[in-house]
């Protein structure tokens, strides 16, 4: 679920870790944590008028030109997430 932040011009997703973004440890994977940080980034753009669609028709593309992710410990397996993207001006 994605919740925008208007204010702040921030979208925040929540979560839930699946079985199938975790390894045998039931810990998720860094390749499902940077998945669900684009998709609640895809939502951001959507929500502020230029989703994929309207980007390839005008020939441009959405860049991600930094990622933040410091991992204390790894989320495990129905551990509920909050992903907060925001855009720089």
């Amino acid at each position: 679920m994605i919740v925008l932040e208007n204010q702040n011009r921030q979208a925040v997703g929540e979560i839930e870790v699946h079985s199938y973004d975790c390894n045998r440890l039931q810990e998720m994977t860094p390749t499902a944590m940077l998945r669900y940080a684009e998709e609640v980034a895809d939502e951001h753009l959507g929500a502020f008028d230029m989703p994929y669609a309207r980007l390839h028709a005008l020939q441009t593309v959405f860049l991600l030109t930094a990622v933040g992710v410091r991992v204390i410990r790894p989320p495990r397996m129905r551990e509920k997430l909050r992903i907060v993207t925001w855009q720089r001006t």
